[in-house]
């Protein structure tokens, strides 16, 4: 084999892995999307919970 064609092969290993790459990113960052949604509506949960706890703790004492 020459030298161009080396070189060629090379080229094309070098443009599949960055397009390898890129698909990797792609699907990390849509990963952390869905991770980051998750937390944010356990976290509005948590709140919720908290607020229905306070409100019967309010009511309990009132009617103690």
């Amino acid at each position: 084999m020459d030298d161009e064609t080396i070189e060629g092969r090379f080229a094309l290993l070098d443009d599949r892995l960055d397009h390898f790459g890129e698909r990797i990113d792609a699907l990390e960052e849509g990963r952390q999307e869905k991770h980051a949604r998750a937390i944010n509506w356990a976290m509005l949960a948590l709140f919720v919970v908290e607020v229905v706890i306070g409100v019967a703790e309010l009511w309990m004492m009132r009617h103690a």
